[in-house]
């Protein structure tokens, strides 16, 4: 891979300005947030508090209204990915439409009649998905506005509803987390952990369980565990293909992560192979 030299000077400058204005700048998460996604959860944050209890369904929707942004969700987690993260550049990797409301959720509970309106409020969680953590809960009751929050009664009964892939998910962030600060050891019984839930819950050629194998496969390769991680390569490679298909990103980041467990491991011609169709698909994207 080709890297550029950077000023030192410039490295300087970038880090007193993120100095500077540090302070400056609120999220609900420690990890980065790209700017249209700050933007919107801004704008989000500003209509929540022209809200009153008791409006109507129709009038609440009309007031939280906000553009579709194009937000990067998803980041790779490669070393020069992470300088370029802490110099202040945030190099996306995956793109999603984030909309007001980002999802709804219906829920009948003692003959009431709830729907709840799920509003981007901030941020992405490690993984570079949005979660519950990232939305703020609009609540409904019989076409009224009731209320808005986390700390609503409906919206706690949906945490306690929450089911097996959500605890899988929370499961994979944590490691993800751990692993980023060199946690290895704590990371690797919660991949394992999010991964069993996973496989029981939604199938083993789930896309969501080639993520976990991409993300434990990563930990052992880390660690220099190559035999190890290399069959979790090549099976969510497999999931990834019938899943997605040959041109998504998010099959380059398996392909370039195998491809640097063979060419560590001595294999540059199918090294070599790996990585070019990893930059076909993402030059594709451009």
């Amino acid at each position: 891979m080709m890297t550029r030299m950077i000023p030192f000077g410039s490295v300087m400058g970038v880090l007193m300005v993120a100095a500077c204005s540090a302070s400056n700048v609120a999220t609900f998460t420690p990890y980065p947030t790209p700017d249209k996604n700050l933007d919107l959860a801004a704008l989000t944050v500003a209509h929540l508090k022209t809200l009153t209890v008791g409006q109507s369904r129709e009038e609440v929707l009309e007031r939280m209204k906000a553009d579709p942004v194009d937000g990067c969700v998803q980041w790779g987690w490669s070393t020069w990915a992470q300088i370029q993260r802490a110099l202040g550049w945030l190099p996306c990797e995956k793109r999603e439409v984030i909309r007001s409301p980002y999802r709804t959720q219906n829920l009948v509970q003692d003959g009431v009649s709830y729907e709840v309106l799920f509003y981007y409020t901030g941020g992405v969680d490690p993984e570079g998905m949005i979660t519950d953590k990232q939305l703020t809960p609009v609540i409904i009751e019989n076409g009224k506005l009731s209320g808005w929050g986390w700390e609503h009664q409906v919206a706690q009964q949906l945490l306690q509803l929450r089911g097996p892939r959500d605890q899988a998910g929370d499961l994979n962030n944590r490691a993800v987390s751990f692993r980023s600060q060199g946690r290895y050891a704590e990371a690797e019984p919660l991949f394992r952990q999010a991964l069993d839930i996973m496989e029981r819950t939604k199938g083993p050629e789930h896309l969501d369980v080639a993520i976990i194998l991409n993300n434990l496969g990563e930990l052992y390769y880390m660690q220099g565990r190559y035999v190890e991680a290399e069959p979790l390569y090549q099976r969510a490679l497999a999931i990834k293909e019938k899943v997605l298909g040959p041109d998504d990103l998010a099959l380059a980041t398996t392909l370039e992560n195998y491809a640097a467990l063979l060419s560590r491991t001595n294999r540059e011609d199918q090294a070599t192979t790996l990585a070019a169709r990893a930059k076909g698909i993402r030059a594709k994207q451009e």
